[in-house]
């Protein structure tokens, strides 16, 4: 492993390497899953890529996914997880669009806040 300021993160759902100089190989390692992230997932890329963007020897990073499908997106298992103010008894009592929109919804809020401040916005901001 190159040396690097501070060592990366080891993630659970996803596994790193190193194929070339500067470079981060980030392996989505759910296949039973078809890799979708999960809510322990997003908390691990979210600090995988805030590591990266810090760490000045990367210059390259390149997401891939473990068996026959990259990503299937989100598991939604774990969707309370990510939408403020939602247990999964709520969530069951929700007509499926409105659950799918509130949750389309919190995403769009995160990467737009990400987008406009180069940050990730936390897990608990609340859908626009």
């Amino acid at each position: 492993m190159p040396n690097f300021t501070t060592p990366p993160p080891q993630p659970q759902t996803a596994l790193l390497s190193f194929p070339a100089p500067h470079v981060i190989l980030v392996t989505l390692n759910r296949p039973r899953e078809l890799n979708c992230i999960n809510a322990q997932g997003n908390t691990e890329l979210d600090a995988l890529w805030q590591w990266m963007d810090e760490e000045p020897s990367l210059r390259v990073g390149i997401l891939t996914g473990q068996g026959r499908a990259f990503c299937a997106g989100a598991d939604l298992k774990g969707i309370h997880l990510l939408i403020p103010n939602t247990s999964p008894m709520k969530l069951k009592n929700l007509k499926r669009t409105e659950r799918s929109t509130r949750y389309y919804n919190n995403w769009l809020n995160i990467s737009a806040n990400t987008l406009q401040n180069g940050i990730p916005a936390p897990a608990t901001t609340k859908p626009a």
